[in-house]
């Protein structure tokens, strides 16, 4: 889980998130009558579209998330204390030999790294790949920046209207198609691009001092497993 969040939905339910991504989550609906322990089973309930657990528990369960990266980040002993918030007593034999369990778990990792180094700055990450890639790719076309990042075109839009609006990016006509549109950093997107990289190094140093092996091994592996070698 990446977390729950809670939300006040007017009634006498409280809406949860208990997805694993920000950017897509699933919001329940908890109601004080769904049961008598106030526990969350952490599954979707689609008969009656509920997540059994009080706000309380919302809290403490964030509480406690937070803790524990905290004791891992500064033990450095990640697969002990990581423990606490990737099953605690449950056997995750299985889970931990796959694949597809293991990169999920390191994504959150690193995007939660991620978030400490340039959260402040407001960016997520997709919006510094945008403008990583648009700063190396001056007038790439919107629609070409959503295939490269391997993200669905009605999604890079809003990503782009946040950069624009906050005067980081903008687009631009295109002068042979009327439909197409240019994007290009403006000068204070430049300008804060270069802090957040600086800021970002120090991320990705961090996340490298956790490897046995070297960096650009892991990312040779990656790439080849995305099948981009």
């Amino acid at each position: 889980m990446a977390g729950l969040r809670s939300k006040g939905n007017g009634g006498n339910g409280i809406d949860l998130m208990c997805g694993q991504s920000r950017k897509s989550p699933r919001w329940f609906t908890w109601h004080a009558s769904s049961t008598s322990t106030g526990k969350c089973p952490y599954r979707h309930n689609t008969a009656t579209n509920a997540a059994v657990l009080p706000f309380s528990e919302v809290r403490r369960h964030n509480f406690h998330m937070r803790n524990a990266k905290t004791k891992a980040a500064k033990s450095g002993n990640y697969e002990s204390d990581l423990s606490e918030i990737s099953g605690g007593s449950l056997d995750m034999t299985y889970l931990r030999g796959t694949i597809g369990y293991a990169i999920r778990r390191a994504q959150m990792a690193v995007f939660d790294d991620l978030q400490e180094a340039i959260g402040k700055y407001q960016i997520s990450p997709t919006q510094f790949s945008v403008l990583s890639l648009v700063a190396d790719n001056p007038g790439a076309l919107q629609s070409t920046i959503a295939e490269a990042l391997g993200v669905e075109r009605p999604r890079i839009v809003p990503v782009i209207d946040q950069l624009e609006k906050r005067g980081l990016a903008t687009r631009v006509r295109s002068a042979t198609d009327g439909r197409a549109r240019k994007i290009y950093l403006t000068a204070e997107g430049a300008s804060l691009l270069e802090t957040l990289k600086s800021r970002f190094a120090e991320h990705q140093r961090r996340v490298a001092a956790r490897l046995n092996s070297g960096t650009d091994a892991l990312l040779a592996e990656l790439w080849r497993l995305a099948g981009d070698a």
